[in-house]
């Protein structure tokens, strides 16, 4: 297949936004045997309009979900192995931790998550404080995903609050009313000494119902096998996963130019336990600036922990999607609605934390999550292909968050899933979280080289808020809240067009997390509602590609300067949530890939960030200034080569492999009263292979190849809340997961 660009001001329509199949820098390193002498380009909707990848003025990678697929890709913690600037920090299960984008960290003490969610066109997950955004990320197998897009920076205008370092997008493919077709694959695999093998299975049929309506369904059930050993219980992989769900879509096409796109998806995930390690006899070690930080021991084995409770966690994914797409000829009208409802169950052995309090007998702590989320935005976009074309649009979301947290004390199994019982301290924060916007841009092209961008956004946020505190059946706490703010965000890009295949720009954008009602002090009022957080990223960068389309290089330097983020403030001994600090955020982030002769493909990314608190306001944490952010590796980057050759018949066969480097980094911002800690630097080996033709694929894969074991985001344990009063005990530490070996077959018609 030929190389292809998009026309670079082709008109917005049907079409258009149907358009998936090409391929981004880093993914195009996977379809050597589609394409195997060229690079071919993406077409992306990050600017809510369908565009060549390499013609949007800002840093974006696209990767499509079937080459996750088949490089045995699971999850973001795989993905971001091959997207600059984009940093997993798993905390126990697939889902649960924390995304750092473009160096914007949640490690100063915000409850709200600071990275945009969407699928499709519509967003998923909490913009409120309340409900742990910035813990539970979206981590959505690759099946039936078409391509996951990454937009770092702030996308505030176009996509509102909690953007601020950016968004990660799962676009899913849609039912085709043009022909029918079946995928089915399998997959068996390994992990470490887990002494039984993991396994999934997957299917999607698209069933043409006439010329102009297909419905699609797909499922899905994986189950990874666990290698984490319970000592003190005298149990083996006891963090096994399960993750299961499907899919039902339906394209409709009632006019010539009219299309109409339903979604609804079921997820399941049962984990057995978290992927956590225990780390023994704490060490101390100071740095040139006096910093004490600590280390431990892996002395009941590399891959074992000692909790008297097991910690299952349950979470439950229920959304549906509707988008009407209709070409008025002067516009594109959009309409995007959806509803969600994610529940999660998260329990934890608190025995370290919380067993003084209780009695010196063992403590489990229990979370019960629950998001109800509506959403409705509609906008209106000129064609692309006049002196002046523009977008506008209003949004709406209503969000109802429950966060219920039960402390128990000498409890034997089984465990109140559900937190019923009478517990030693319950707390429950119910908020109705409301927010309307209005949004838009422009675009001038004085000429088919230059483009002048700007765009506004203004949204109000109104939030409902209830605290209740019980202790021993008691109540003790019964505090309502509310808060209520206005936000304007903006962004401006220039691009000039050297030639049809070589792009510089420049951009300036904004982004905002909400601010919260706060709950109430012990003893004490109700806390002044915390305010919202706003940042400004300056971006200069370049698109380029050349020797005759076999080389594509992305490179973009950036400046992000944070204010008035929020944190933990203490006034008068009493500390509550706030805003007192300022934070920056610089770097270059690079990638590209190149065929340097024909069948191979080599390709690279980077990013090197230079991240840290600014300045501390009046009563803010005590952090230390001069250390990197929390969470923000200085750099990390890899290489990913393919090889592709004809086999025999009409068969292929491709060997390659990745290698990537994550720099040390601080697991939370330092203080002079703190236990700190920082991850070690890591690389990571994969490996792959596979034989394919038009109906079948079998594809070999070895993840870390050379079985590194990896202690990150290592959290010291201490009593008395671990609030520098209490010693330190040991180490809870996620671990790189072992090596992992396997084995998958596709196949489709």
């Amino acid at each position: 297949m030929a190389y292809r660009s998009v026309t670079r001001n082709r008109r917005f329509g049907i079409a258009a936004l149907l358009m998936t199949t090409a391929l981004s820098p880093m993914a195009a390193l996977a379809d050597t045997a589609s394409s195997p002498n060229t690079i071919e380009t993406v077409v992306v909707t990050a600017e809510k309009r369908a565009v060549d990848i390499q013609q949007v003025p800002a840093s974006v990678s696209a990767v499509p979900g079937a080459e996750l697929q088949r490089l045995g890709l699971k999850g973001l913690d795989d993905y971001a192995q091959y997207v600059p600037g984009l940093e997993i920090h798993q905390t126990g299960s697939p889902g649960q931790g924390s995304v750092t984008l473009r160096g914007i960290s949640d490690g100063l003490g915000g409850q709200g998550s600071l990275v945009g969610y969407y699928i499709n066109d519509t967003p998923l997950g909490s913009s409120g404080n309340y409900a742990d955004a910035d813990q539970f990320s979206l981590d959505l197998l690759p099946y039936d995903v078409d391509r996951l897009e990454v937009l770092r920076g702030p996308q505030g205008t176009l996509y509102g609050a909690g953007a601020m370092g950016g968004l990660i997008k799962y676009v899913l493919t849609q039912a085709d009313p043009s022909g029918f077709s079946v995928r089915a694959g399998a997959e068996i695999n390994s992990t470490g000494d887990s002494g039984a093998p993991g396994y999934s299975f997957r299917a999607a049929v698209n069933i043409p119902l006439d010329d102009t309506l297909a419905i699609r369904v797909s499922g899905f059930d994986q189950q990874d096998q666990g290698y984490i050993n319970n000592v003190r219980l005298g149990l083996k992989g006891v963090n096994g996963d399960q993750q299961y769900g499907g899919r039902a879509a339906v394209t409709w096409l009632p006019a010539s130019n009219v299309t109409v796109n339903l979604n609804a998806i079921w997820y399941r995930q049962d984990s057995d336990d978290p992927n956590l390690v225990r780390l023994d006899n704490l060490v101390t070690h100071t740095d040139s600036r006096g910093t004490v930080f600590y280390t431990g021991s892996p002395t009941l084995g590399s891959l074992a922990e000692n909790n008297f409770f097991r910690a299952p966690l349950k979470k439950n994914i229920n959304y549906y999607s509707g988008t009407v797409n209709w070409d008025l000829g002067w516009a594109q009208a959009t309409s995007a609605t959806s509803y969600a409802k994610t529940t999660t169950l998260q329990p934890s052995d608190r025995t370290d934390t919380f067993g003084s309090m209780a009695g010196d007998i063992p403590a489990y702590l229990g979370y019960n999550f629950s998001l109800d989320k509506f959403t409705q935005e509609v906008r209106l976009a000129s064609p692309t292909d006049q002196t002046v074309a523009w977008l506008a649009g209003a949004y709406y979301t209503r969000e109802i968050s429950k966060f219920d947290q039960a402390l128990f004390s000498g409890l034997v199994q089984p465990l109140p899933l559900d937190l019923a019982g009478t517990p030693y301290e319950g707390v429950q924060l119910p908020l109705n979280y409301q927010e309307v916007a209005l949004f838009g841009d422009v675009t001038v092209n004085f000429s088919s080289k230059f483009d002048v961008t700007g765009g506004v956004r203004f949204s109000r946020n109104d939030q409902q808020f209830h605290e209740i505190v019980a202790i021993n059946g008691v109540t003790a706490i019964d505090a309502p809240g509310k808060s209520g703010e206005s936000n304007w965000t903006w962004q401006g890009n220039a691009r000039y067009h050297f030639d049809d295949n070589t792009m510089a720009y420049v951009r300036i954008a904004s982004g905002y997390r909400p601010g919260s009602p706060n709950a109430a002090l012990p003893g004490g009022p109700v806390p002044p509602p915390a305010q919202s957080d706003t940042l400004i990223n300056y971006e200069v960068g370049l698109k380029a590609t050349f020797l005759d389309g076999k080389a594509v290089l992305d490179i973009a330097a950036f400046d992000v300067e944070w204010s008035n983020f929020q944190t933990n403030v203490t006034v008068n001994s009493q500390s509550y949530l706030g805003n007192a600090g300022s934070a920056y955020s610089r770097g270059v982030e690079l990638e590209g890939s190149v065929i340097p002769l024909d069948g191979l493909r080599v390709g690279f990314d980077g990013a090197y960030t230079d991240a840290e608190i600014a300045s501390i306001g009046a009563g803010g944490t005590n952090f230390l200034l001069g250390y990197q952010l929390a969470g923000v590796p200085k750099f990390s980057g890899g290489l990913n080569a393919e090889y592709t050759w004809a086999a025999f018949e009409n068969w292929q066969a491709n060997v390659g492999g990745s290698i990537h480097y994550t720099d040390s980094e601080l697991v939370a911002s330092p203080t002079d009263t703190s236990f700190n800690t920082m991850d070690p630097a890591y690389t990571r080996i994969d490996l792959r292979a596979g034989l394919s033709n038009d109906n079948y694929q079998i594809n070999f894969y070895v993840h870390n190849l050379t079985d590194e074991r990896v202690y990150l985001q290592q959290a010291v344990l201490s009593s008395a809340f671990g609030l520098g009063g209490g010693a330190p005990i040991a180490i809870s530490s996620y671990v790189l997961q072992p090596r992992t070996i396997g084995l998958s077959f596709d196949l489709k018609y």
